[in-house]
């Protein structure tokens, strides 16, 4: 299995500055995205990361295009998706990449932990809505870094949902694709890499 790699250093070769959003500067310049991306699939990569390192809205907050999250992550994945496609033959997995926020949990910062828990599923679903195979995390305990791939298990729930108007109440049922398990549900698929010393871990459907 073969990921792609190095993209920040890439694109910062490719003419990306500092300071900027890398979000905002990939959709400006999407063919250089796009090009690289190619470049990795020709390469033998199986897992392409959809460029939405930082696309939350705590960090998109910094440059004021939080209110585009949606839109900004719509079309990233759009362009993982179609380098995807340029090897018929050769199957290519795009994956919604996620990190830190930069804001630390109380009592270290002022961060409450159910929000930090609502800017992930903002930008989860996000990449639900935008066609994300997968995702990838990347995350830090006690020092110590790890990498998890996350399948998306799609699945079809019903939602009941009542609207009421000046005519009377009406009731209807909604049809949806979810991922996200519920508060009783334990993770089903999923490899977590440990980024010290490359220890994988599997875990799988019993």
């Amino acid at each position: 299995l073969y990921l792609d790699g190095a993209t920040g250093s890439n694109l910062v070769k490719a003419g990306m500055p500092s300071g900027v959003c890398p979000e905002q500067w990939i959709l400006e310049h999407q063919d250089v995205m796009l090009q690289l991306q190619k470049d990795y699939v020709q390469a033998g990569t199986n897992i392409l990361y959809a460029p939405t390192f930082t696309a939350n809205r705590v960090k998109l907050a910094e440059y004021h295009l939080e209110k585009n999250m949606t839109s900004m992550i719509r079309d990233l994945v759009a362009i993982s998706k179609k380098a995807a496609e340029s090897t018929p033959g050769h199957p290519v997995y795009v994956a919604g990449d996620l990190t830190m926020t930069g804001e630390q949990l109380k009592p270290m910062g002022k961060m409450d932990l159910e929000t930090l828990i609502d800017i992930y599923k903002e930008q989860i679903l996000c990449l639900v809505d935008a066609g994300a195979d997968l995702l990838v995390v990347e995350y830090e305990i006690e020092q110590q870094r790890f990498l998890a791939l996350l399948k998306m298990n799609y699945k079809t729930y019903y939602t009941h949902m009542t609207d009421s108007d000046p005519w009377g109440n009406s009731n209807s049922v909604i049809k949806q694709k979810a991922i996200l398990p519920g508060e009783n549900q334990k993770l089903a698929e999923a490899a977590l890499i440990d980024l010290a010393d490359k220890n994988l871990k599997i875990i799988e459907k019993k």
